[in-house]
């Protein structure tokens, strides 16, 4: 049995899925298309993830690839589109027990840095002992150091953590480091079965 367990955000804690994060923001189906396809493009959310641009720059960016009745509907969405995506199902659960039960609670994820700033306030991550997010460090997974970087922050020893993330990359980047990984499917019930036995 782990002590400390490290998660990954999206699509682990939360269900990070594109199109339904653009329909929240924009209900006509062209629009969304549109909007998703120029909001998340890889070309910004990559270098969000890594520090390398803000939000402001993002923004400004995206913009001149939007028709200006999409500019209102992307300034939102950048400053808080992370604050609607929903729990996966039974992950919660997941978490109050490992809370309950005395075990060490981490988030390791590639996240912006105005993501960071505000992660504090998402209610799963409530309790949780610490918190390591790209952005702000300028380290991505599944680079070794910010795996390193959590350890070494939080005085944790390896031997004794679990990460729990969606991307096979990622695990072996954590295993990398000397932490044991856990491949999420989705299926919370199949993990707690794992953390708990």
């Amino acid at each position: 049995m782990y002590q400390n367990v490290i998660f990954d955000y999206g699509n682990t804690l939360a269900a990070y899925i594109e199109r339904d994060i653009a329909r929240r923001f924009v209900p006509d189906e062209a629009d969304a298309a549109l909007f998703g396809e120029v909001f998340f493009d890889r070309l910004y959310f990559d270098r969000l993830d890594d520090g390398s641009i803000t939000n402001e720059e993002w923004f400004a960016a995206a913009a001149k690839r939007l028709p200006d009745r999409l500019h209102p509907v992307m300034k939102a969405a950048a400053d808080g589109w992370y604050r609607t995506l929903p729990d996966i199902p039974g992950m919660g659960a997941v978490v109050a027990r490992l809370r309950a039960a005395g075990r060490g609670l981490y988030l390791l994820s590639n996240i912006s840095r105005e993501f960071a700033a505000n992660a504090h306030e998402l209610p799963i991550l409530q309790g949780f002992h610490g918190m390591v997010m790209s952005g702000p460090l300028g380290i991505v997974k599944p680079e070794r150091g910010i795996y390193e970087h959590l350890l070494q922050a939080y005085h944790l020893d390896p031997a004794t953590c679990v990460f729990v993330d969606d991307r096979a990359i990622n695990i072996e980047g954590a295993r990398a480091a000397g932490i044991a990984g856990y491949l999420f499917d989705g299926n919370a019930s199949r993990l707690m079965d794992f953390l708990f036995s």
